[in-house]
């Protein structure tokens, strides 16, 4: 089993923080893959919420599809990947939490591969963490510069 750990400090409240970071489209731009929610949730006023299904695809690699598992307005949201994919065995959780005027989110992520080739747990770990990382650093960085762009206003 490969489990993969981060954990992210972003200036800004939970409920934004959530909001960005649970939406499928809005989590595809910060990843650069091509994420599109095709199932909505039971939920009319979140359609990413509890059962919501999305389909993402990165190039050179065939589509995958993952479904909403566990969903808890500005404190959880756990995924599994239900269609696709090198791997099986497989959970995304993201756990948020307040301090102070920030939030960190704590973002975990186990599987296995289907494959039982040497090092390919490992490889696809760094497949799979390098744009998620990346993508959680370029939304910390957006907050800082709005934060930033208001006190200088302020000023």
């Amino acid at each position: 089993m490969q489990i993969i750990e981060m954990s992210k400090r972003f200036n800004a409240p939970v409920r934004q923080v959530f909001e960005d970071l649970c939406d499928h489209e809005k989590f595809g731009h910060l990843t650069s893959a091509s994420i599109v929610r095709i199932k909505d949730a039971g939920d009319a006023g979140n359609p990413n919420g509890l059962g919501s299904v999305r389909r993402i695809k990165v190039p050179g690699v065939p589509a995958i599809e993952e479904t909403v598992i566990r969903f808890e307005p500005n404190r959880r949201m756990d995924y599994t990947i239900t269609r696709g994919g090198p791997i099986t065995n497989h959970r995304g959780s993201l756990r948020f939490r307040s301090e102070g005027d920030a939030t960190v989110v704590d973002y975990t992520i186990s599987f296995e591969p289907k494959l039982p080739i040497p090092l390919l747990g490992t490889l696809l770990e760094g497949i799979i963490r390098f744009p998620i990382n990346r993508g959680l650093d370029k939304l910390a960085r957006s907050y800082n510069k709005q934060r930033t762009s208001a006190a200088t206003q302020e000023s």
